[in-house]
């Protein structure tokens, strides 16, 4: 029995950890919104072992065996004083027996002490029955509370046997839910990069216009305002390559543009999906208590 309370304590235990793993995974901002959809849905796809309805029953029918326990110590301290009395009553047998002996051995002394000896023979008898009593007072005891213990020690086996069928549902959870920590580190990369991008063409662009500006203002000076020439061909190129950039810096604003705007759906429906989790997660709460109750009762019986 403290063994199948051990495996069941280090399951709920392990239960916890797993728990607070996953609501930090689902509150992490830095999270992939693709995969925490993909952990709820396959969070609220799972299909535990038994009903809530059923884990319910199996609860209370453990609560009811665990308050039907009798109190161990309580049995024990009650059979002490009986068998303080049963020890006494034996050495008595036994003092009683040794001077039996010593009067069979002591012939000239036969007759007289033979009305003593029947004397000590028959309180024998009755000293030793006493303690027989007491015994059997005592064994029926501890038959009947490992009677009572026996469905406890069922009730919890089938506990263990619950939970340890929940454990494949669970590691395939932690499974994706690390996998989601992974990509999300790694779109962080990614987005990290790409802003690094946009700040560079920026800056290239910025870099750009200001050559333009400064050739423009030396072809004025200069006199050729036509845009031929040495100055013209460099004007002309530096207004193609400015003209591209612009294009490229603009592209890349709009791709960011839509994906911030997926990026934002998908963080609604995120958010939709978690709210339909947190009964669920209540409900786990819920039996996780239950079972550390039964468990610490238990442990209270067994000790």
């Amino acid at each position: 029995m403290r063994r199948a309370r051990d495996d069941l304590e280090a399951d709920l235990q392990e239960t916890r950890y797993f728990v607070k793993e996953l609501k930090d995974f689902l509150s992490d901002p830095l999270s992939d919104p693709t995969d925490i959809s993909t952990v709820s849905e396959w969070i609220l796809n799972a299909k535990l072992p038994l009903s809530l309805a059923a884990l319910k029953r199996k609860l209370q029918e453990i609560r009811a065996l665990a308050a039907g326990l009798p109190d161990s110590t309580a049995v024990l301290d009650q059979a002490g004083p009986q068998l303080d009395i049963a020890r006494r009553l034996l050495q008595e047998a036994q003092d009683a027996r040794d001077a039996g002996l010593g009067v069979k051995d002591d012939v000239d002394g036969l007759l007289e002490g033979f009305t003593t000896v029947e004397g000590s023979l028959s309180g024998l008898n009755d000293k030793v029955q006493d303690s027989l009593d007491i015994v059997e007072d005592i064994s029926n005891s501890l038959a009947q509370t490992k009677a009572q213990l026996t469905p406890a020690v069922k009730a919890l086996g089938e506990a263990s046997a619950l939970a340890e069928g929940m454990k494949p549902q669970l590691d395939g959870l932690k499974a994706l839910v690390r996998s989601g920590g992974l990509l999300a580190q790694n779109a962080k990369g990614e987005a990290n990069m790409a802003n690094e991008e946009a700040d560079a063409a920026t800056r290239d662009l910025a870099s750009l216009e200001k050559q333009l500006e400064q050739l423009r203002a030396a072809e004025r000076t200069s006199g050729h305002g036509d845009g031929t020439g040495t100055t013209g061909e460099r004007l002309q190129k530096l207004q193609e390559e400015a003209g591209s950039l612009a294009q490229d810096t603009g592209d890349m604003m709009k791709a960011l543009a839509g994906k911030a705007d997926s990026l934002r759906r998908l963080q609604d429906e995120v958010l939709l999906k978690s709210q339909r989790l947190t009964g669920l997660d209540g409900k786990l709460r819920d039996l996780l208590a239950d079972m550390r109750q039964k468990v610490k009762i238990l442990s209270t019986c067994q000790g």
